[in-house]
């Protein structure tokens, strides 16, 4: 198998959507959400969490966490990132964490504000990734699912908690449990008690391509008594519907059947007709056969210092997982969800189907804060409403805060969660706007200072109301005696090695700079000791007359008592 090449790196491409401030206008009682408490938000889970467990290929194979509860606030303390520092981050995380391609944007309102694409879609193709390129979404794929049933509900063809059966061609019977009904909220919340029988789910991929497997066939082979894929034992949970909480990828696949059986239309059919196309995402498909594969990223592991492909394959209960997407068209997704349904003229949900989705549907698993198939956690004032996905070769993200208008997508084809956690949590970093001056830290040139004019009187990028030498150029802002006033402005004129005096040895430190490549001046501007903005032999000879033979002061030229410089 192929590694990265090292002529080639980890070559990145950023497109910034908005290169000037970006101003939110949704200011009107906006929560401090700050993300020094997202960097808080260490977030998400211990591990890939809901992934799929990983099949066993090659003599190395790598490991995909089995599900497990999310891990909340790990403390990871950061300063806002602008573009170019989020930019070197994401490139250094995908070195530590081996990861071989990337795509992120941040959403702030109606618009995507930046979009950063680093490293490989295909390695062994030697295919940049882009914002354009299409990842397999893994769980990431389950809000859509939610999405196309939420369409039914709304319309009125059925309550949350009527019972599934009465909307099926089969029964779904616990066999413990028979009198008690599995429910359209219960599919939703994960607490159905329909089982992940791993055994079967591995057995049935289909590598190379999409899966010949009707999904409305597998379903009932997998949740009726006689069927092929049926264990009374494995198919279900020992508990009764809505009494416990377990992650069910099969159960979201059997939400995505019931809106084939209630709209007599193929669930991927509705898909396309009732939430991609009305998006205008038409590059989003739940199968390989709808897409050019030349721009399907390529997932892989990681083992024996190189990168290995998985290759492709699908599944007959792809409504829980098998969504191929971009970042560009997720962030249409998100938006939608942000504005309650909407983007530009389009509705594809009332606001109170959003508002019902997003909003915490009971305490039975109170470690886990969950809606209609979106979760949440509380981040200061406001909550989070997120998915994550995780599958051979995938680590995936999606997520958005409603009441600040803030949204990240994070993709990756590399299996390493806590890698994709860690560009996640830098993006939405990047996204604080902690001063409340309606300018996302990113592009703020004072991220903790309220200033929503962005004045820069030096042009060094650090607005005046935070820079530490207001009037001179200087980026780096260092303040080596940490009094808050820079050190280009905090120094003696003609005290050139910096040592808090005028003397020979400045002569001597000056001479070395020009005629013998020595150390530059610090601050640079300090052997200027004439004023005529350069350091040069007239500097030179200026010091040697101040010293020796009551020349005018340095800095002072005109020998008035009032520095020039």
């Amino acid at each position: 198998m192929n590694n990265i090449p090292n002529d080639k790196g980890f070559r990145r491409k950023i497109r910034v959507m908005s290169l000037v401030e970006f101003t939110d206008p949704f200011k009107a009682d906006k929560m401090k959400k700050n993300i020094v408490a997202i960097g808080i938000l260490g977030f998400i889970l211990v591990g890939a969490s809901f992934s799929f467990p990983a099949k066993s290929l090659g003599s190395n194979p790598p490991a995909i966490s089995q599900p497990m509860r999310l891990n909340w606030f790990q403390k990871i303390v950061r300063a806002a990132l602008d573009t170019t520092q989020l930019d070197s981050f994401i490139v250094e995380t995908m070195d530590t964490y081996h990861i071989p391609g990337v795509v992120a944007c941040a959403i702030k309102g109606n618009q995507v504000i930046w979009t950063g694409s680093y490293g490989y879609a295909n390695i062994e193709e030697d295919i940049d990734a882009a914002d354009t390129t299409v990842f397999k979404l893994a769980s990431v794929s389950k809000p859509f699912t939610g999405t196309a049933l939420m369409q039914l509900y709304e319309d009125g063809f059925f309550d949350l908690d009527d019972n599934i059966n009465d909307y099926l061609p089969f029964d779904v019977i616990h066999p413990d449990f028979p009198d008690s009904a599995v429910t359209f909220r219960m599919l939703l919340t994960h607490t159905s008690s329909i089982n992940d029988n791993w055994d079967v789910l591995f057995s049935v991929e289909t590598w190379g391509g999409d899966s010949p497997i009707e999904l409305g066939w597998f379903l009932e082979q997998y949740l009726t008594p006689g069927g092929a894929y049926y264990d009374a034992d494995l198919s279900y949970n020992t508990w009764n519907p809505g009494d416990g909480w377990e992650y069910s990828n099969v159960a979201l696949a059997l939400a995505g059947y019931l809106v084939e059986t209630i709209s007599s239309t193929a669930f991927d059919r509705w898909s396309d007709d009732s939430v991609f196309l009305p998006l205008d995402m038409n590059q989003t498909s739940w199968f390989l056969s709808g897409l050019d594969t030349s721009n399907v990223a390529m997932s892989y592991y990681y083992g024996d210092n190189n990168f290995h492909p998985y290759g492709y394959f699908g599944v007959p209960y792809y409504p829980c997982g098998q969504l191929y997407s971009s970042t560009l068209q997720l962030a249409r997704f998100l938006i939608a969800f942000i504005q309650k349904g909407q983007i530009d003229d389009v509705r594809i949900l009332d606001s109170t189907t959003v508002e019902l989705m997003t909003t915490p549907q009971g305490t039975i698993a109170p470690y886990l804060h969950i809606g209609l198939v979106w979760f949440a956690e509380g981040v200061g004032d406001t909550l989070l409403w997120y998915h994550t996905g995780g599958w051979y070769g995938v680590s995936t993200f999606a997520g958005f805060f409603p009441l600040d208008s803030s949204a990240v997508v994070g993709l990756t084809n590399g299996e390493n969660w806590d890698g994709t956690r860690q560009v996640v949590l830098a993006v939405f970093e990047f996204l604080d706007d902690s001063d409340d001056d309606g300018i996302v830290a990113g592009y703020d040139n004072c991220p903790y200072d309220y200033n929503p004019v962005q004045e820069d009187t030096d042009a060094d990028a650090v607005g005046d109301s935070c820079d530490n030498c207001l009037e001179v150029y200087n980026p780096e802002q260092t303040d080596a005696d940490g009094d808050s006033l820079g050190d280009y402005c905090d120094f003696i004129s003609g005290d050139a090695n910096f040592d808090e005096q005028v003397g020979l040895a400045d002569v001597v430190y000056v001479i070395n700079y020009l005629w013998k490549s020595g150390a530059p001046p610090y601050p640079p501007h300090s052997a200027d000791v004439n004023c005529d903005q350069k350091t040069d032999i007239i500097d030179v000879v200026y010091l040697i007359n101040f010293l020796f033979k009551g020349g005018p002061p340095p800095g002072d030229p005109n020998d008035d008592g009032i520095p020039d410089c």
